[in-house]
């Protein structure tokens, strides 16, 4: 970006005089910022660690279709790339079959491995056949993040031995 000053022709007040430098002064810290914002978003980076369940608390039971659904709060530790602590709200449907989909909203309270510590709100759902669970989940609603961080993450592994994969960015 090419920038041209060019001096008066006439006397202008020492206010004015102000003018051009400050213009010039804020038009290039603009310059400046808006590539240290583009390098900052990055590529994906991979995710990677262990997530384990630590309390579950039953707080209802309902019975729909010859279906079981438990509702409850659970929460979870997750280390790794992601550390910190989950606190979700669980709707978990137990089939005739003996299969359930567990259905969950929470928030993370965390640290983010090169995008910062603090509170990120997730939801996801997981298939669990016996004492086996496969599943994601998504970091969501990016504006009440206090982490600038957007992730997709599997989730898999015999409860409560559970293992996380998948790609986070930062910014």
């Amino acid at each position: 970006m090419a920038v041209t000053i060019r001096p008066s022709a006439h006397k202008t007040s020492t206010a004015m005089g102000l003018v051009r430098p400050v213009a010039l002064a804020l038009l290039l810290a603009g310059a400046a910022i808006i590539p240290i914002q583009a390098v900052a978003a990055g590529p994906p980076m991979q995710a990677s660690g262990t997530v384990q369940p630590t309390t579950f608390t039953l707080t209802s039971i309902r019975f729909a279709d010859g279906n079981v659904i438990l509702d409850g709060r659970e929460v979870l530790v997750i280390s790794g790339s992601i550390t910190g602590r989950i606190d979700q709200a669980d709707e978990i449907v137990v089939h005739p079959d003996g299969t359930a989909v567990d259905h969950f909203v929470g928030t993370l309270n965390a640290t983010v491995v090169g995008c910062g510590s603090g509170t990120i709100p997730l939801q996801g759902e997981a298939l669990i056949v016996g004492n086996t669970l496969d599943g994601q989940l998504s970091f969501i609603d990016q504006g009440a993040n206090t982490v600038d961080a957007r992730a997709d993450l599997k989730v898999s592994g015999n409860v409560p031995d559970l293992i996380y994969t998948g790609t986070y960015l930062c910014g």
